[in-house]
């Protein structure tokens, strides 16, 4: 009989993909099957739902509830996956059902159960959102990593709490982990957010240059071209030992700081081509190039000096 479902299923995904219209009959039995006392041929029940109902659909949406709430674990995390493509945003059926998932002893539930929300959790939603990040003390670093992502597609951009966490976040042993919380104040933080500012850049002593570049590279999405002491942390990537975060802190002030910024020009030609280094020279020359006005004369002076 298992093996009789898992067929079934299949065929109607084969249907699907080919454009081949269902018989009518089709989608009653499989929404039935999806309380059948059997957890396999219920979660075999719950992969068909997607081929047989569109999105929105009230009665798959309950069937996936109704899983949700009194499933086993593999059934919550099939129901999970599910109620992801057939739920709307912001249905808060799917999402009360879903929400108590988070702290599953299961982390593969854990998991299914964030990757669900960030599709149809509401924006912005306080309550939703602080559930997520409690995730990022899970015990599982797979489940931590997803709940940065998690983070990144509920939160407002600004919003104060998400980017605390995510700083918060930068002190995770799993490397990968602090590179998506670095990725994640890029997407989420506010121009001139002095929180995640101080913290990417203190970021630049104690990590790996490929998170170093991500660092910079996330400053100069957050830097304000009329704060100077902003603009002076996305200096320091010219200064630093890998030539691809010195060009990333090039790339940085480019985007950051406006055509012509006197400020900007003045501090790079008095200090960083002043270096005894003649590679940090080099890239602040380029950096100058790259924000001055053309025919400004500075640059070919700082040409002379370097």
């Amino acid at each position: 009989q298992k093996y009789a479902f898992h067929i079934f299923g299949h065929h109607i995904k084969a249907h699907k993909a080919k454009g081949i219209a269902l018989p009518a009959n089709v989608k009653p039995s499989v929404l039935k099957c999806t309380t059948h006392e059997d957890p396999l041929v219920t979660s075999v029940s719950l992969e068909a739902i997607e081929a047989v109902c569109e999105q929105g659909d009230d009665e798959a949406v309950m069937a996936c509830v109704h899983c949700l709430r009194d499933g086993s674990a593999s059934v919550c995390e099939t129901a999970c996956r599910v109620v992801a493509h057939t739920a709307v945003r912001g249905d808060s059926r799917a999402v009360a059902a879903v929400t108590p998932l988070l702290i599953s002893p299961m982390g593969y539930v854990r998991l299914a159960a964030i990757t669900s929300l960030e599709k149809i959790g509401t924006i912005g939603d306080a309550k939703l959102l602080q559930a997520v990040m409690l995730r990022l003390s899970d015990k599982e670093v797979f489940v931590r990593r997803e709940a940065v992502v998690g983070i990144q597609a509920l939160a407002e951009r600004g919003d104060p709490t998400a980017v605390g966490a995510l700083v918060l976040g930068l002190e995770d042993a799993d490397e990968r982990i602090r590179g998506a919380c670095i990725d994640g104040l890029a997407l989420i933080g506010a121009k001139g957010d002095n929180v995640a500012i101080w913290a990417l850049t203190n970021r630049f002593n104690t990590e790996a240059r490929n998170l170093r570049r991500s660092a910079i590279k996330a400053l100069g999405e957050l830097v304000e071209s009329n704060d100077p002491e902003a603009i002076e942390s996305l200096l320091y990537a010219l200064e630093d030992s890998d030539e691809g975060v010195k060009q990333a802190g090039v790339a940085a002030i480019t985007h950051a700081v406006e055509k012509g910024d006197d400020f900007t020009i003045r501090r790079i030609l008095a200090t960083r081509c002043m270096s005894d280094d003649r590679k940090v020279r080099a890239v602040a020359l380029q950096a100058v190039e790259a924000i001055a006005l053309p025919g400004d004369h500075r640059v070919i002076e700082g040409m002379l000096v370097s």
